[in-house]
């Protein structure tokens, strides 16, 4: 159990550990600029990364003070799925919630997600400023080649990917409310 438990860390660790300095300095410094021009991020996620963008969209606002939404209601979510297709239902959300200025943070853990590539070609073709967080990056997901900032986790592993988006969001809000007081 015990070396279960050590390759486990050691693989978060490491995948966790690629350009993490830049990524937090990245999102930190997007949270502040957003909350100074008083715009908002809007997240989207499918599943467990659908969890992480309820928990930093909370947690932005509350503590933070950043205008910040997760879409991720299921009534929202199958009205817009049922009339446009379910990979196009973050497309039609943004096209209905983005105000100029706005950000938005797409993450989808293997990269592969429709729903998530087509909104990030509609963001690239539209001009809005988007970041992408995904997972698979050695195996060149489609989401890697979008976003005006791009998150890669090296990871074949959900959990790992899951777990380590996370923790760079969240290390990224501490930095923002560290350096914001």
């Amino acid at each position: 159990m015990s070396k279960y438990i050590d390759k486990y860390k050691f693989s978060f660790v490491e995948n966790l550990s690629f350009n993490l300095d830049t990524n937090v300095k990245y999102l930190s410094k997007l949270f502040s600029s957003i909350k100074k021009s008083n715009k908002k991020i809007i997240f989207f996620g499918n599943g467990g990364s659908a969890s992480i963008c309820n928990h930093l969209a909370t947690d932005l606002t509350k503590v933070g003070g950043v205008r910040a939404i997760s879409i991720a209601d299921s009534n929202y979510i199958t009205c817009l799925a049922n009339d446009y297709g379910y990979e196009n239902w973050v497309k039609k959300s943004i096209e209905f919630y983005y105000l100029n200025g706005d950000h938005i943070i797409l993450i989808s853990s293997s990269g592969t997600s429709k729903n998530m590539i087509n909104a990030a070609k509609y963001c690239k073709n539209k001009n809005i400023k988007f970041t992408t967080m995904f997972g698979f990056s050695d195996t060149k997901p489609k989401l890697s080649s979008y976003g005006s900032f791009k998150i890669p986790i090296k990871s074949k592993n959900f959990n790992i990917i899951e777990n380590s988006h996370q923790f760079i969001l969240l290390a990224s809000l501490d930095l923002f409310l560290k350096t914001s007081i």
